[in-house]
């Protein structure tokens, strides 16, 4: 399935020398041909260094940059290609969550709930009408990226079994749910929406369940039980997506595999992609999104990437 967006330059030569000068001295907001977004908002959690976001490699595919944080310390950031909402260690926000698990989240600073508030915040900051919000918001695409694992890897980390987080996918997912909501009403018709990898190839997550039982791993030594309870979630996951689509036609959402994505190249490449412990290296991120874009399967509804060679002027 294919995002299209259109705004043209203008075209009137009496506007010639002005749209030059205006292009020179600030990036232009015009379209280029081809290219179906002009800015980016990414949600969720901020991964570890700024290098092994996977952000730095989806960004790309859409031949933009990766957009600024939001969190940037001195405050000043451009703000012409999107901005970065996502925050390392960010969890949903629902705190009535871990009250009743018995666990507490290092920091609900930059929740996902939090960054949605930060979003529309920041959004008034930049538009001056509905209008123009509505507008910028239908050439922009928007990034859900991960959310929802820091709130499963606290509770691991805490000593819950992977039997006992089974119950965090439910609020977890709806949190989810509520975000997307909310960034659909505020007018973004254009979300991608990653599942889970698997986590039971992630030696982060496996170091914390050792088992000495064979029986336990799988063919490519991955444990099998948190890779189920990953998959659970990636398909309460898609069942809310299913939902949102149907009261919101209008809003294209795509789901991106990363599971799967992540086991065939792991089938393929087993040498080559290694994980940092609870994420992926640089170079394991780049093969992932990599394969997404130049196999199908991997994104539903299917995502037809520009083929230009930039979308920025």
């Amino acid at each position: 399935m294919a995002f299209t967006s259109h705004r043209p330059c203008s075209s009137s030569s009496s506007f010639v020398i002005f749209v030059l000068f205006f292009c020179f001295i600030i990036p232009c907001y015009a379209q280029i041909k081809g290219c179906p977004f002009d800015a980016i908002y990414n949600f969720g959690d901020g991964e570890s260094a700024p290098p092994l976001r996977m952000l730095d490699h989806l960004a790309p595919a859409f031949h933009l940059p990766p957009p600024p944080s939001h969190y940037a310390k001195d405050g000043h950031f451009p703000f012409y290609y999107g901005t970065n909402f996502a925050s390392r260690g960010s969890t949903i926000g629902g705190t009535p969550i871990f009250a009743e698990k018995h666990t507490q989240p290092q920091s609900q600073t930059h929740s996902l709930e939090s960054q949605e508030y930060s979003f529309i915040k920041f959004l008034k900051s930049i538009t001056s009408s509905p209008e123009q919000a509505l507008e910028m918001l239908g050439r922009s695409l928007f990034i859900i990226n991960e959310a929802g694992l820091n709130d499963y890897k606290n509770a691991f980390q805490h000593g819950k079994s992977v039997s006992e987080v089974y119950t965090y996918v439910p609020p977890v997912v709806a949190g989810i749910k509520v975000t997307l909501m909310g960034l659909i009403e505020d007018g973004a018709t254009n979300i991608l929406v990653p599942g889970s990898l698997p986590l039971g190839c992630l030696p982060g997550y496996t170091a914390l369940f050792p088992s000495n039982d064979p029986t336990a791993y799988d063919a490519g030594k991955c444990d099998k039980e948190l890779n189920s309870f990953a998959v659970l979630h990636n398909d309460h996951l898609q069942q809310a997506l299913m939902v949102l689509r149907e009261e919101f036609p209008h809003a294209r959402i795509i789901y991106l595999d990363y599971y799967n994505a992540f086991m065939a190249l792991l089938h393929n490449h087993a040498k080559s992609l290694v994980s940092d412990g609870f994420g992926l290296t640089e170079e394991a991120l780049k093969s992932l999104v990599d394969t997404i874009i130049s196999q199908k399967g991997f994104a539903y509804p299917e995502v037809e990437f520009p083929e230009v060679t930039h979308c920025v002027m």
